[in-house]
């Protein structure tokens, strides 16, 4: 594979915050990665002023709507699976959204300081981190679409160019192309 993405979230599109409500938040991380089943569906609300998108995020996930999955399978997109969620909107409306499960893997995914000035906010364990330029190990990658890497340590889901092209299709998405160096420094 030639070029590897990284989904990240469009700055300019501000969508809806996510905040859970069901007691998986603690095993969200591990839910996300594929490495466990969540006991109930997720519940999640929407909070603060930003709309409701085809895409959300969370601290710990990726929440896709009807039509991205439908993006996704159309493609025929691997390295990916759904939980459905139930999204809370006001006080009596709710939307039907899926957590994106990652079940994809490669090697390591870590973040190089530099002089770039693009800044990508990423998921670690919970909390939200600024980062330039994160570079993919592609050593153990399995060829899926859609991956993590194998160690757990960040929320990166890295993409192959079919996965991209399928994501640039999406609202609030951006697929930002990944570097080919191992450094790892958080510009925080």
């Amino acid at each position: 594979m030639n070029s590897v993405y990284i989904l990240e979230s469009d700055p300019r599109s501000r969508p809806a915050h996510l905040r859970w409500l069901s007691h998986e938040f603690r095993d969200a991380v591990r839910i996300g990665r594929g490495e466990c089943d969540p006991e109930h569906r997720l519940e999640l609300t929407a909070a603060g002023a930003g709309a409701m998108r085809s895409v959300l995020w969370s601290d710990c996930g990726v929440f896709i709507d009807e039509s991205v999955r439908r993006l996704l399978v159309d493609a025929d997109v691997s390295g990916w699976r759904t939980v459905r969620a139930t999204i809370l909107v006001g006080s009596n409306e709710s939307a039907d959204y899926s957590l994106l499960v990652t079940v994809g893997r490669c090697g390591r995914i870590a973040y190089d300081k530099s002089n770039d000035d693009s800044i990508i906010r990423v998921p670690v364990r919970g909390q939200v981190h600024l980062y330039r330029r994160i570079t993919v190990n592609l050593d153990g990658w399995d060829g899926s679409d859609i991956f993590v890497d194998t160690a757990g340590t960040t929320g990166v889901i890295g993409l192959s160019p079919k996965a991209a092209e399928v994501f640039r299709k999406v609202k609030g998405v951006k697929p930002v192309e990944a570097q080919n160096t191992m450094m790892f420094e958080s510009v925080e």
